[in-house]
């Protein structure tokens, strides 16, 4: 046989379609699955031919599967009409596959899908394909995957969202709540505070968390300045979670003091206290644009520091958010 024939004997790859939920994309899982294909003919073993009889070298070509035609000053060489460049032809067909080589089969396979598959993922499972014709090797299956969508979570390449319903009062003030993961625990979780204040009968943000400013602004029918994007000059305008990152005290900090120890500064809070105090006046407000610069002021001399109690009220919620994670 010619070779070039041989290698064009190859079978057909196929495609299976599968289906899986995002639990089974997450844990992994063993499929099997049922399909229809070509075998190479059992009674033939693949040959095409009778049993007790083989193909023979084709008359028309000797059995190179390619002939040569003159066409003036040009020899051209082109696939041989009679054995369609297979080299050989059968003269004694098997009955059991009518000369072809292969019959129709019903096939299983198990096919293990990896943890983390995503959707459109192609898995390939070699040789598993329609089977060649006159000693072709067989074809590849393709198992082409899609993961249904979830009913809470939402897939983003290797990241999962959950929609979290939560309350205006928790998305202003932060909370913590419990989430459900993927492998059916529950996680808790922060959920940030935003950070509000009043000045001049004008509502500010100082820090946007759970909430935002159309939220606010739906909520309280008022008009809401956003000053989060704005270039703060001044120290004491620094309110608390309007830092990048979480305040982390760089000396020892101790909060809800009411009798210091003789080598700490008390910040104080309310007209009780003497200086330095966040708001002589007792206004939230006030103690929350004084709070990091006090802390920062005092951190730079090296002192350790001590916060008398803070209501934890309005914007007070938020302060003594702050403080209770710097200390932990």
């Amino acid at each position: 046989q010619s070779r070039r024939g041989r290698r064009n004997n190859r079978g057909n790859d196929l495609r299976y379609d599968i289906s899986i939920d995002l639990d089974d994309a997450f844990k992994g899982k063993e499929e099997k699955i049922n399909y229809t294909t070509y075998k190479k003919c059992k009674t033939c073993v693949g040959s095409g031919a009778k049993p007790g009889s083989k193909p023979t070298a084709c008359s028309y070509c000797g059995g190179q599967g390619r002939v040569r035609s003159n066409q003036g000053f040009f020899t051209i060489q082109q696939t041989c009409p009679e054995c369609s460049g297979e080299g050989e032809q059968i003269s004694n067909p098997c009955s059991s596959c009518s000369g072809v080589g292969k019959t129709q089969s019903n096939e299983s396979v198990s096919v293990k899908i990896p943890k983390g598959v995503d959707d459109g993922t192609r898995i390939r499972i070699a040789g598993k394909g329609e089977a060649g014709t006159k000693g072709g090797s067989s074809g590849d299956l393709y198992l082409f995957v899609s993961v249904e969508p979830h009913d809470i979570f939402k897939r983003s390449e290797e990241n999962l969202f959950y929609e979290l319903p939560i309350s205006i009062a928790d998305a202003a003030l932060g909370a913590n709540v419990e989430v459900p993961s993927i492998d059916g625990g529950k996680t808790k979780i922060g959920v940030e505070s935003t950070v509000i204040g009043m000045k001049k009968n004008n509502i500010i943000i100082y820090r946007h968390g759970g909430v935002t400013k159309e939220k606010l602004e739906k909520k309280v029918n008022e008009k809401i300045i956003d000053v989060t994007n704005a270039d703060f000059s001044e120290k004491s305008n620094i309110s608390p979670g309007m830092l990048k990152k979480h305040y982390s005290p760089t000396v020892p900090l101790r909060i809800n003091i009411t009798n210091p120890r003789s080598d700490e500064i008390l910040i104080g809070f309310g007209e009780k206290y003497k200086e330095p105090n966040l708001s002589k006046s007792g206004d939230l407000d006030e103690a929350a644009a004084n709070l990091f610069y006090f802390l920062e002021k005092y951190e730079a001399k090296g002192n350790k520091i001590a916060i008398v109690p803070i209501p934890n009220i309005g914007i007070g919620v938020a302060i003594n958010d702050r403080l209770n994670r710097a200390v932990q």
